[in-house]
C-alpha cells in the first residue's frame, strides 16, 4: 500500500457529469487521505521539466512558428519516469502542474517580446524576465478566487477537454491494467495518424475540396471555402467536448465563413477604396489568412464578442469572486490569514489574504518596473499598471471559460484589443513613437502572460480536482515554477535574437510579427476597427438573449474553421456512443472507454507534435516528404486519401468505444 492508503480503481461514475441533489463529487484520492504530493522528486523533475520545455518550445515557437503543447506530454513523462521510482499518483500531479509552467509562459512570451526587436526599439534579457514574470504571477493570483466557480461549482457543466485528457493519462498510469492498455493504444494511433499526415504528409492534413469545379467556383465568386483538418486529436478533443458544445462551436465558425465572409465580400466589392482596418480594396482581397477578409474584418467581430462573453461570464461568478475577496479582507483585519483549516484537504486553497497580498505586490512590482526600469513618468507608470491589471483581470475569466469549454485560449485576440485600447489611449497623453510602442508591448506582454498562464493553470486546478490534489500546494508551487519559465524563457528569445538579429532572418514568429504591425499602426495615428468589435459586442447580447453558448459561439468564429470542424465529428460520435444501447450502464460504460480513447488521441497527438517540430528545425520533415510517393502530392488524391483514413478513424473510435460490456 502506498503512503497514505491505496487509492481507488478508476475515477468516480460522478466524475465527468453534473451531480443531481444530494450528490457529491469523491476524487480518485479522498480528502480524508494525506498522501505525498510536494516532494524533493515532485519538485525537482516539475522544474527540471520547466527548464528543458521553456528553452525548446521558445525556440521552436520562434523558428517554426508553434508553440509546443507541455501539460500532456509532461503527465506522461511523470508516468514514464515513475519506473524509477515508486510514485504517488499526486507527485506526478505537481510534476505535471509545475511542469505545464513552461508551454502557457512561452506562448504569451513569444506572442509579444520579439515585437520589441521587430519595431526597432529592442530591450534587454532581464526586462523580458521580469515583464513575463510579473504577468505570469499576476495570473496565477487572479485566477485563484475563480477556482472553486470553475472547478467545482460548475462541475459537469464544462468539460474541459484538455484536463480531461491529462486526468486519463495520470490515472491510467496509477492503476494500469486494461485502462492502460486502452490509452497506449489509442495514443499510438494518435501519434502514428498525425505523424503521417502532418510530418510526413502522405495524404493531405488539410481537406478544402478547392480541387473539385463547384469548390473552385463557390471560392472564386462567392469567397465561401470548406476547412476540415483531419487531425486525430482535434477528433479526440471533439469527443470530449461533446455534440452540443461541438456544434455551438462550429455553427460559429459557419456564421463567420458562410454568412460575415461573403457578407463582407458581396458590399465591399462595390467600394473601390480599402475599407479600415484593410489597406487594399475588397476586390483584392481572399477569404483567407491575416491579410484576408476573416482576418481583417470577421476575427475582428469575434474578438469583440468574445470581450463581451467573457464580461457576462464576470458578471455572474462576481458574486463568488467578490466573496472571495470580501473574505480574504476580513481574515487579514482578523488577523486570521490561515483562516479556513477546517475545509477539506481537496478545497483548500491559498489563503484569500496571502491572494490580496500576491495580487498587490504583483501591481506594485509593475509600477515600479514601467517606473524605474522602462523609465516613464509617474502618471504614466500609473497608466500602465491600471491597464495591465485591468486587461488581466476582466480576460483571466476569458482564458479559463474558453479553456474549460473547448481547449482553445484567444490569447492572440485578447493582447491585440489590449494593444488597440491602450495605444489609442497613450496616444493623446504623450507617450508615442519608440518609446509609446515599447510601453504597449510590455503591457501586452504582462497581459498575454498572465491570460496564458491562468488558462493553463486552470486545467492543472480541474485535473487536481479530479483526482484529490491540494489546491493550496499547486498553487503555492505554480510561482516558483512559472518564474523559473519566465527567465528560462526571456534568456532564450534573447540568445535567439542575437543569433538571427531582429528576427528577419530564419524565424516565423508569426504572432509577434502581428502584434509588431498592430502596434506601430496604432502609434501612426491609424484607428481601431471599434465598430467591428461593436458588433461582435452586439452579436454576444443576442446570443445571451436566445440562451446560446455565447463564449463557445464566439470562440467557433475567431478559430479557423478548419479547427472545428473536425471537433463537430467527434461530438456527433460521442453523442452516437451515449445512444449505443439502451442499457444505461453499458452505455456510460461505451462512453467512458471512448473518452480514454479520445484522450489516447489527444495525448498521441501532441507527444509526436514535439517530434514534428524538431524534425521540421533539422528540415527531417522535408526528407520523409520526398519519400512520398508523386501521386500522393496532388491535392485530389492526398484530400480523397485523408478523408478515407479520418473516415477509417472514426469508425475505429466508434467500433472500439462500444466494446466495453
Amino acid at each position: 500500500m502506498e503512503p497514505g492508503g491505496a487509492p481507488p480503481q478508476g475515477l468516480s461514475p460522478l466524475a465527468y457529469r453534473e451531480l443531481k441533489p444530494g450528490e457529491v463529487y469523491v476524487p480518485y484520492v479522498p480528502p480524508a487521505q494525506s498522501p505525498p504530493e510536494v516532494t524533493a522528486w515532485s519538485v525537482g523533475w516539475g522544474m527540471f521539466w520547466t527548464v528543458v520545455f521553456s528553452f525548446s518550445a521558445a525556440f521552436l515557437g520562434l523558428k517554426v512558428g508553434q508553440v509546443m503543447e507541455a501539460a500532456i506530454p509532461i503527465a506522461v513523462l511523470a508516468v514514464g519516469f515513475a519506473v524509477f521510482r515508486r510514485t504517488h499518483l499526486l507527485e506526478n500531479v505537481i510534476v505535471q502542474s509545475i511542469g505545464g509552467a513552461s508551454g502557457v509562459v512561452v506562448a504569451g512570451a513569444i506572442f509579444t517580446l520579439p515585437a520589441l526587436y521587430i519595431v526597432g526599439v529592442g530591450t534587454t534579457w532581464w526586462e523580458m524576465a521580469l515583464a513575463a514574470s510579473l504577468g505570469a504571477v499576476l495570473g496565477v493570483f487572479f485566477l485563484i478566487p475563480l477556482r472553486r466557480y470553475f472547478v467545482r461549482d460548475q462541475h459537469g457543466k464544462m468539460p474541459f477537454p484538455e484536463a480531461t485528457a491529462t486526468t486519463e493519462v495520470l490515472v491510467t498510469g496509477e492503476s494500469g491494467g486494461q485502462a492502460a492498455v486502452v490509452l497506449v493504444a489509442a495514443s499510438f494511433v494518435g501519434a502514428i495518424y498525425n505523424f503521417l499526415a502532418g510530418t510526413v504528409q502522405l495524404w493531405k492534413e488539410e481537406v478544402q475540396f478547392l480541387w473539385t469545379a463547384a469548390g473552385q467556383k463557390l471560392a472564386d465568386r462567392y469567397k465561401l471555402i470548406f476547412n476540415f483538418d483531419a487531425e486525430a486529436s482535434i477528433l479526440g478533443l471533439g469527443y470530449i467536448i461533446g455534440p452540443r458544445n461541438s456544434f455551438v462551436l462550429c455553427a460559429g465558425s459557419f456564421l463567420a465563413w458562410y454568412v460575415l465572409v461573403p457578407a463582407f465580400w458581396y458590399v465591399g466589392r462595390h467600394i473601390d477604396i480599402p475599407v479600415e482596418p484593410g489597406k487594399t480594396p475588397f476586390d483584392q482581397l481572399g477569404p483567407v489568412g491575416r491579410g484576408g477578409i476573416f482576418g481583417l474584418y470577421v476575427q475582428k467581430i469575434a474578438v469583440g464578442a468574445i470581450a463581451m462573453a467573457g464580461v457576462l461570464s464576470i458578471i455572474r461568478s462576481l458574486r463568488i469572486v467578490a466573496g472571495s475577496f470580501i473574505k480574504g479582507v476580513r481574515d487579514v483585519k482578523s488577523g486570521h490569514g490561515a483562516a479556513g483549516a477546517q475545509v477539506e484537504r481537496t478545497d483548500r486553497d491559498l489563503p484569500m489574504g496571502a491572494v490580496l497580498a500576491g495580487i498587490v505586490a504583483s501591481l506594485v512590482g509593475i509600477y515600479l518596473f514601467f517606473q524605474f526600469f522602462v523609465g516613464i513618468s509617474f502618471g504614466h507608470s500609473l497608466g500602465a499598471t491600471a491597464a495591465s491589471a485591468l486587461f488581466a483581470f476582466l480576460f483571466t475569466t476569458v482564458s479559463a471559460l474558453a479553456i474549460a469549454l473547448v481547449a482553445r485560449n484567444p490569447v492572440s485576440g485578447m493582447t491585440l484589443l489590449t494593444i488597440f485600447v491602450t495605444g489609442t489611449l497613450f496616444l493623446p497623453v504623450g507617450l508615442s513613437g519608440p518609446l509609446g510602442m515599447r510601453v504597449t508591448l510590455l503591457i501586452a506582454c504582462i497581459v498575454c502572460t498572465a491570460l496564458s498562464t491562468s488558462g493553463g493553470f486552470i486545467t492543472d486546478l480541474k485535473a487536481g480536482y479530479w483526482l484529490g490534489a491540494t489546491p493550496r500546494k499547486q498553487e503555492i508551487w505554480k510561482i516558483p515554477a512559472v518564474l523559473v519559465a519566465s527567465l528560462s524563457t526571456a534568456v532564450a528569445i534573447f540568445l535567439i535574437e542575437k543569433t538571427y538579429p531582429g528576427f528577419k532572418e530564419k524565424i516565423a514568429a508569426p504572432q509577434a510579427n502581428l502584434m509588431a504591425t498592430m502596434t506601430g499602426g496604432i502609434m501612426s495615428g491609424e484607428p481601431p476597427p471599434y465598430f467591428l468589435y461593436a458588433m461582435g459586442v452586439g452579436l454576444t447580447l443576442v446570443l445571451e438573449f436566445l440562451q446560446v453558448g455565447a463564449m463557445t459561439f464566439a470562440l467557433g468564429m475567431y478559430l479557423p474553421m478548419e479547427l472545428n470542424t473536425p471537433a463537430l465529428v467527434g461530438g456527433i460520435i460521442a453523442h452516437y456512443v451515449r445512444r449505443s444501447s439502451a442499457d444505461p450502464e453499458v452505455a456510460k460504460k461505451r462512453w467512458d472507454r471512448g473518452t480514454l480513447i479520445a484522450s489516447g488521441l489527444i495525448a498521441g497527438g501532441a507527444l509526436i507534435g514535439i517530434v514534428g517540430v524538431f524534425l521540421k528545425q533539422f528540415e527531417g520533415d522535408l526528407w520523409l516528404q520526398a519519400w512520398v510517393p508523386r501521386f500522393l502530392k496532388e491535392v485530389r488524391t492526398g484530400e480523397l486519401v485523408s478523408i478515407a483514413a479520418f473516415t477509417l478513424l472514426c469508425v475505429w473510435l466508434y467500433g472500439d468505444s462500444k466494446k466495453a460490456a
